[in-house]
């Protein structure tokens, strides 16, 4: 196979550092396919324990792999939140004039040249927002978890539908438990901001029947005090209102005892509740 690969980059015109490029990049991919073939390295990692299980791993589709350094990133930016976008788009933006700068030393300054940096600028954060904008929106492949051990049930504890504020307005409990379905998952909470969907008993009662099928499960992100909380297994809406007063209130929200509470807070640390 190696060579093959050097016979074709002989033979291609382009130049000696453009072809190490290239060998680089056929060299990483092959890495990249191997990889996935064996599933090494694992990519599932039991956060607890801290270690890879043996009995759980992700698979990709070829596509996928193929373009595995384009749809990696795009997925990681799917997830992002709008600041955490602004910060990806500052730091791009700081490499490339750092990097402009270092190449351009030594060079004289004339008003042509800063006009054509300018519009390189320009055009590299355009590029910036096309991509992201290519990466959030068009449908790519997905990889899904592929489980050996019959005794494992895989759940995710945090899921929306498009009773959230934050996600697309297509995406119905249907879309959500199918795309869990897809993705391996045995069970997906339903956990909408400040409302408890109807629609998780109707679907329960449905696949009661029907063993092999993802079951939907009851849940609610709370919107309090600079803080989001996930509440498993409530059976009506908890109204927010009720508890969003500063820090007081979340502690009146812990002190609850007619709930079990699975995640924490995105904002607040220990140090703000002693």
């Amino acid at each position: 196979m190696w060579a093959s690969i050097a016979f074709l980059l002989q033979r291609a015109r382009m130049s000696k550092r453009n072809k190490i490029f290239v060998a680089f990049g056929i060299f990483l991919t092959s890495f990249i396919i191997f990889g996935q073939i064996f599933h090494l390295p694992n990519s599932v990692r039991d956060i607890v324990a801290g270690a890879f299980p043996q009995n759980c791993h992700l698979s990709y589709p070829t596509p996928y792999i193929i373009f595995a350094p384009f749809f990696h990133l795009a997925d990681l930016l799917t997830i992002l939140s709008l600041g955490q976008h602004f910060s990806f788009l500052a730091a791009l933006v700081f490499l490339w004039c750092g990097t402009r700068f270092i190449l351009i030393l030594g060079h004289p300054i004339t008003i042509a040249f800063l006009l054509r940096e300018g519009l390189k600028l320009i055009l590299w954060v355009v590029g910036i927002f096309i991509f992201i904008a290519i990466a959030v929106l068009i449908p790519r492949p997905m990889a899904w978890l592929e489980v050996t051990d019959p005794d494992l049930f895989v759940v995710d504890f945090h899921s929306h539908t498009n009773n959230s504020w934050d996600a697309r307005k297509s995406f119905s409990i249907e879309k959500n438990l199918s795309w869990h379905e897809r993705a391996g998952f045995h069970a997906a909470f339903i956990t909408d901001h400040n409302i408890l969907s109807s629609e998780v008993e109707r679907l329960q009662e449905e696949i009661k029947v029907e063993t092999d099928r993802i079951r939907p499960l009851r849940g609610e992100e709370v919107s309090l005090f600079q803080s989001h909380w996930v509440v498993l297994g409530v059976t009506e809406t908890l109204s927010n209102s009720l508890y969003d007063r500063g820090i007081e209130g979340i502690r009146s929200f812990l002190c609850s005892t007619s709930f079990r509470f699975y995640a924490g807070s995105e904002a607040i640390h220990d140090s703000v509740l002693p």
